[in-house]
């Protein structure tokens, strides 16, 4: 198999998104949280956890899909061409990215759900798009995120 693209199976943290209409009424509609199926079970299996909540440690992922750690490294190093660290990286880069954009949550409080320092977080949020939190909140999320969506 080829290199996994995280983004395949990434599934929204938020709760709700309202949309509005045609006419103007707004339509709060939940978020769907199951993710979309891979073809590999253990895959499926992990992408179904991280999709129930924040940040899980790689032993409480292993521990849940009843593999022992060293073994869930190398079948993602062998199968999907990515470390299992990379992988989680990648993941909750994109719950951070989406926590900036969609939402008034504080940095630290984002490093925190996301299992990373401030230090990280910031690390990742650079490398990811090449610039700061600050700069990239500002950016990209609307201005009436608070009426769009909900944590």
């Amino acid at each position: 198999m080829g290199k996994l693209n995280v983004k395949s199976i990434y599934v929204s943290h938020l709760r709700e998104r309202i949309t509005l209409n045609e006419k103007g009424w707004a339509k709060v509609l939940p978020v769907d949280k199951t993710p979309k199926p891979t073809g590999d079970q253990l895959l499926d299996k992990i992408a179904f956890r991280l999709a129930q909540g924040f940040y899980c440690s790689p032993e409480e992922l292993a521990e849940y899909v009843k593999i022992d750690l060293p073994s869930l490294r190398n079948y993602f190093r062998s199968i999907w061409k990515i470390r299992f660290d990379e992988f989680l990286g990648q993941y909750w880069t994109l719950a951070a990215l989406e926590l900036l954009r969609c939402t008034s949550v504080r940095f630290p409080e984002i490093a925190r759900l996301c299992g990373c320092s401030m230090r990280q977080l910031d690390r990742r949020v650079r490398n990811a798009t090449g610039g700061n939190m600050t700069d990239y909140r500002k950016k990209f999320r609307p201005y009436d995120y608070k009426e769009k969506y909900r944590l």
